[in-house]
């Protein structure tokens, strides 16, 4: 049996490109100078034509989770999920995101593309007051609002809680 037959689970940085700027985030090591991070994205044609149907048939999970990136921030994120599903629907998908980009409706239709077996973890680390001061630059209003509008439709939405000694009062 080849290697590439045995895998079940992958994780993608899809993403280069993120609208946070948390204190520990590698982006973050050169005082925002992002110059040495290439903001780019996974073209779709990568899912269509570079990755083999025989691979998609082995698959099972798709773990969208960046290092530098939130995959989120790529314009052709929902397209990459919609050529998976139609590779696969079995894939399993799942989305690490702060859920700070885009809008309700961008966040309802990438609701419509995953299937009740997927999921989006949102990293949203305190209430209005908190969670700004780890996830710089998300809006928690926004954060909030994409995260509600995608859970409004049905869709599986877990809430990931990074606990500091600045929220760590507003876990419950």
């Amino acid at each position: 049996m080849a290697f590439y037959n045995t895998i079940k689970n992958i994780q993608i940085e899809h993403s280069s490109m993120c609208n946070a700027a948390c204190p520990q985030c590698l982006r973050e090591w050169w005082g925002g100078d992002y110059s040495r991070i290439k903001q780019t994205f996974i073209p779709t044609e990568f899912y269509e034509s570079r990755i083999p149907q025989h691979v998609y048939d082995e698959l099972e999970h798709i773990n969208f989770c960046g290092t530098v990136g939130d995959c989120c921030t790529a314009p052709n994120f929902i397209d990459a999920c919609r050529v998976i599903k139609r590779k696969n629907p079995k894939i399993q998908i799942s989305v690490a995101t702060n859920g700070g980009m885009r809008n309700p409706e961008w966040w309802a239709e990438l609701a419509t593309v995953l299937t009740p077996h997927d999921y989006v973890i949102f990293g949203i680390d305190g209430l209005e007051d908190t969670n700004h001061i780890y996830r710089k630059n998300v809006k928690w209003h926004k954060a909030w609002e994409n995260m509600l509008a995608y859970k409004a439709t049905g869709a599986e939405a877990h809430w990931d809680f990074l606990q500091f000694h600045h929220n760590v009062h507003q876990v419950d």
